[in-house]
């Protein structure tokens, strides 16, 4: 249970972030190395340069052996008694699987649950969902089913409950056929349904292995609604959730799969650039848009999940593409018009978005960067209905963070909230840091 392997695991970027940055796309991002080496110069000299607006609300890593979690990759949720609740990817006592994490407004962290062992889970990369008694659900990327196909992957996930700190795995994904390493935030049908997609796993006759969309029960019965890929045309490698209309209808995205196009320019994507695909209520998916890539302007490769409106429309992030290779946001209309609202440049705007947005009462879209900004650690920006794009903060890599992967929540005062990747405390377990969750006031 304590081998190098498992306790590193959940250290490392999300699925499909850790994916691409595998496959290349690191030529523009940059490399583990560069994350590392901004951190060190910039925590030694620009800790204080930092806005006013932002303020660090928890440093993780605050406890003996990582016990209180570190490097958060997931959004928060934000409820009505103005409670944050997330999780950590690492950390978490000897076995490093993970935590489950309540914060007051104040900064006051509340550990919920510590995955402990193999069968519990291991890296909960997915986000939270609460139903109306106060019972929380998500995921774990690994653990759980430890065998064949699933046995060198240290298990292919789980679907989780915890009720009072006390955790009931809903679900083992067993590969195959069936999902594996769920990583996007769940969502409830009317009836107590549970909705999501795994990353990989969902092969047909050994031939596609690219992902899923599955529905699991209150009392835990799993069905694959659609296995990605079956046909040329289709998406592969969904890392974001869901989002539902009033209809029943979901929607999603992939990072690749679609259409031919580059990341930027001379980095062509590997595997068609990502698409934006609905799954109707009668369980029929069809691919509503397919990023064409940098070289037309448009995005590619879409890491997080979406945001609805109240007309239909669609918003959402591409990490890579754009004008500049850096990135964009995007909205896609119910007919499947899609407009590029912003293309990322890297400095001083940020660049590679990696979290989902959020949209205020005047329509007004926030979200973060990865990369980029003043010192090349990320940013919070705010896009306005006319397409105007704001940094709000730039993020040193020092004290106050760096790299936030996941997106932002927002309160009625119009304060965001969210978590960084990296930064915070340096130690020997978090060389880059071991991430904190702040606040910003625009």
């Amino acid at each position: 249970m304590n081998s190098p392997e498992v306790k590193e695991m959940p250290r490392q970027p999300s699925g499909a972030h850790a994916d691409l940055l595998r496959r290349g796309l690191l030529s523009i991002l940059g490399t583990p190395l560069k994350f590392v080496l901004l951190c060190a110069l910039v925590g030694a000299s620009v800790q204080n340069a930092a806005a006013q607006t932002e303020t660090t609300l928890y440093t993780f890593c605050s406890l003996q052996n990582c016990a209180d979690g570190t490097t958060p990759s997931t959004n928060l949720f934000l409820t009505a008694k103005g409670s944050l609740y997330g999780t950590a990817g690492g950390g978490g006592g000897d076995f490093a699987g993970g935590v489950v994490f309540e914060l007051s407004l104040e900064g006051q962290e509340t550990l919920l649950y510590e995955f402990t062992n193999l069968q519990a889970g291991l890296g909960p990369n997915g986000g939270l969902l609460q139903d109306s008694a106060g019972n929380l659900y998500g995921t774990t990327a690994g653990g759980g089913y430890d065998k064949r196909p699933c046995k060198k992957f240290a298990g292919c996930g789980l679907l989780y409950k915890l009720t009072n700190g006390s955790e009931t795995v809903l679900y083992d994904f067993l590969g195959g056929t069936d999902g594996d390493e769920p990583n996007g935030s769940l969502v409830f049908d009317k009836t107590g349904n549970l909705y999501g997609t795994t990353y990989n796993g969902g092969s047909v006759g050994g031939i596609a292995t690219n992902g899923t969309i599955f529905k699991v029960s209150p009392t835990g019965t799993e069905t694959v609604l659609h296995r990605f890929a079956a046909s040329k045309q289709d998406g592969e490698f969904p890392n974001a959730g869901l989002v539902m209309d009033k209809h029943g209808n979901f929607y999603g995205t992939t990072i690749d799969g679609g259409v031919n196009g580059d990341y930027g320019p001379g980095l062509p994507c590997t595997r068609e650039c990502g698409v934006v695909y609905q799954l109707t209520a009668a369980g029929s998916e069809k691919v509503l848009y397919a990023f064409k890539g940098s070289k037309e302007g448009d995005g590619a490769a879409p890491l997080d999940s979406l945001i609805l409106d109240s007309k239909g429309n669609l918003y959402g992030t591409t990490y890579a593409g754009g004008t500049y290779g850096q990135g964009t946001v995007f909205e896609l209309t119910p007919a499947g018009q899609e407009i590029v609202l912003y293309s990322f440049s890297g400095t001083p705007d940020g660049g590679f978005p990696a979290g989902h947005l959020v949209m205020d009462s005047q329509g007004n879209l926030y979200g973060t960067t990865s990369y980029g900004g003043t010192y090349g650690q990320g940013t919070v920006f705010e896009l306005t209905t006319g397409g105007v794009e704001k940094k709000l903060y730039s993020f040193t890599g020092g004290a106050d963070g760096g790299s936030p992967l996941a997106g932002l929540v927002i309160d009625s005062q119009g304060n965001l909230y969210g978590t960084t990747f990296l930064g915070g405390n340096f130690n020997s377990i978090c060389q880059v840091g071991c991430g904190v969750v702040f606040k910003v006031t625009p």
